[in-house]
């Protein structure tokens, strides 16, 4: 496979050094080859990266007509390598290696898709294992494949039975079919087998919806704590907001993990299972968490795996309460439980509320008639 890669530096020198070094990367490289163009000119550099498709950029800060990084915040958008990424983030989504000589000027630009390397003797080095850390997300590939499932439908199904959309429906069908499609083709398996990940199991991150599609409360809602530090999920049925019945508004206590006598007792001990437990206490208190996780001990509690945007969560189906939905007009979504994570919340609270208790049979009649 092969990746366009844009190397924006006044610098010709320096830019062409960084172009031939990703060409001649070779030695544990998994990706593919890399197409380097470079680009002196950074107002140019915005104008190609909206025109162009372009899979990386790597990214200088200082133009010769800035101010002095030295002598100012890099951040504030008067460095040209700045202004380019501010451009990018509003045309569409490259990753970002900044490589330049006053990095920490943009130390707090740092994510997972903007990696800030300093020029140096081992900048070139460096620069290489930022590419790797964006490459490893899965981010370009699965950008990447995106795009060519979307050009596959366009001229595959599309353009090829155009003739035959206006007979069975609307042209903006197509629109719903894709839309469809995409969904469809993403879906946790795909994307599983995709990234190599194993099938049979799940990944906490793939019970959310983050950030969630709207500010809207709705079903399966994950709302922001409280001041008891409680999180509150919105039980209330899908139907009841859509058609405007839900006079109140159903919410199901999460509390943090970290405050669970189980976990509490399980850290006296921290074993996690590898090995021979030092003794029984921290066996019996790793075998009880680890129910806990599997959702296997008993219908009143249910695990909600912490993520970077929420805790260990631990849903109370005893602990409820009700209010008007008035009262959510200003209440943060923080995410939302995804299919078929929510619907499984919503399976355990009716049946934990609609088990049927019933007198155990006397069995000791029934072997005496068996014995006689």
């Amino acid at each position: 496979m092969n990746w366009r890669v844009l190397c924006v530096d006044d610098d010709r020198e320096v830019a062409s050094t960084v172009a031939e070094f990703f060409t001649a990367w070779e030695d544990e490289n998994p990706y593919g080859t890399f197409v380097v163009e470079v680009e002196p000119d950074f107002t140019k550099a915005i104008e190609r990266l909206k025109d162009e498709r372009f899979d990386l950029v790597t990214l200088d800060l200082h133009g010769s007509n800035d101010p002095e990084p030295i002598k100012i915040d890099g951040e504030k958008g008067d460095q040209e390598g700045k202004r380019v990424l501010d451009a990018l983030r509003v045309a569409r989504f490259v990753p970002v290696i900044f490589y330049t000589g006053f990095a920490e000027k943009i130390s707090s630009l740092k994510t997972g898709v903007v990696k800030v390397v300093t020029k140096g003797s081992d900048g070139l080095q460096n620069l290489r294992e930022a590419a790797r850390e964006i490459f490893a997300t899965g981010l370009p590939s699965l950008m990447r494949h995106i795009e060519n499932e979307k050009r596959d439908f366009i001229w595959d199904t599309v353009d090829r039975h155009w003739d035959k959309v206006g007979v069975a429906g609307s042209s903006e069908d197509l629109a719903y079919l894709l839309a469809r499609r995409l969904a469809n083709r993403f879906n946790r398996d795909t994307v599983k087998a995709f990234l190599n990940h194993k099938a049979e199991a799940a990944r906490p991150i793939e019970m959310y919806i983050y950030p969630p599609l709207s500010d809207t409360v709705k079903t399966g809602s994950i709302l922001e704590k409280d001041a008891d530090g409680t999180f509150w999920v919105v039980a209330t049925p899908a139907c009841d907001f859509a058609q405007a019945k839900a006079d109140k508004v159903l919410l199901v206590a999460a509390s943090p993990l970290a405050d669970d006598a189980r976990y509490v007792e399980w850290r006296k001990g921290k074993w996690t299972g590898d090995g021979k437990p030092p003794n029984n206490s921290a066996r019996d208190s790793y075998e009880k968490l680890k129910r806990l996780f599997k959702n296997s001990a008993g219908d009143r509690y249910w695990f909600l795996p912490g993520t970077f945007f929420l805790p260990d969560l631990i849903i109370d189906l005893q602990k409820l309460k009700q209010i008007d939905p008035v009262s959510l007009n200003d209440a943060v979504v923080v995410c939302c439980l995804d299919s078929p994570y929510r619907e499984e919340f919503l399976l355990r609270l009716s049946r934990y509320y609609g088990r049927l208790g019933t007198p155990d049979l006397e069995v000791s009649e029934i072997f005496g008639r068996l014995a006689g």
